[in-house]
């Protein structure tokens, strides 16, 4: 394309960088997007569900391994903390999902 002059129909390939004004409206459209996706988290993150998105369930263990994995990941790197210290929505997330040891989680074995 570099090699191919800019005229007739390639014309519509020559790059114009964008004028001040243009950046400028991109800029404060970008930044009010940032602000509504960030309140409309904010209004929503309460509601948000620890669902399978492709089944519409409840997660559980054993379910899907990268999950299982990433909650042992998460327990590892935790195990170390005050019990009291951690938020108590992932931690009742973790002591759900290891509750039962006889479940053949994706992470018994070796990893």
């Amino acid at each position: 394309m570099r090699i191919l002059p800019k005229i007739g129909p390639l014309k519509t390939l020559n790059f114009h960088p964008p004028t001040a004004q243009t950046e400028s409206l991109f800029q404060s459209s970008f930044d009010r997007t940032l602000d509504v996706y960030r309140g409309l988290l904010a209004d929503h993150q309460a509601n948000l569900a620890n669902c399978d998105f492709d089944t519409g369930a409840a997660t559980s263990p054993v379910e899907y391994s990268l999950a299982d994995n990433t909650n042992a990941d998460l327990a590892i790197a935790l195990a170390g903390k005050d019990v009291f210290a951690i938020d108590s929505q992932p931690r009742g997330h973790l002591l759900k999902s290891c509750r039962d040891p006889n479940l053949a989680l994706a992470t018994s074995g070796p990893r």
